[in-house]
């Protein structure tokens, strides 16, 4: 099973690198100057509080609770969805004009469809 799940990332990555590619050409979006830029204050401040309860809590399960069972990869991966998603509606709502949303829009399809696959295979 482990190594469906590596022939999935293998094939999933050229697909997200080429939607993103023809997104980008299609919408004339402007790429981030460094890794990712926030909209303004707000935006940066919000997510910045989102990563830091979403990893508090995925430690917390990871050593101290251990609720829902075994650690697995895709729990990092859940951990960043609210931050997805949150950067979604900031993008959206304050530079509806660039874009830039429909890049983040598919990053989290691409990360859903990775955290299903990954479920349902491991």
């Amino acid at each position: 099973m482990q190594h469906l799940v590596g022939i999935g990332v293998i094939l999933l990555l050229p697909i997200y690198w080429v939607s993103d590619w023809f997104l980008t050409k299609k919408y004339n979006i402007k790429k981030e100057e460094f890794i990712y830029t926030f909209v303004n204050r707000l935006h940066k401040w919000g997510a910045l509080l989102i990563l830091a309860v979403s990893l508090t809590v995925l430690l917390m399960h990871a050593f101290v609770l251990e609720i829902t069972g075994q650690f697995k990869p895709s729990h990092i991966v859940l951990a960043s969805l609210p931050f997805v998603f949150f950067s979604i509606f900031m993008e959206y709502r304050h530079e509806r004009n660039s874009k830039r949303y429909l890049r983040s829009i598919l990053q989290a399809i691409f990360l859903l469809i990775f955290i299903v696959g990954f479920e349902l295979l491991v």
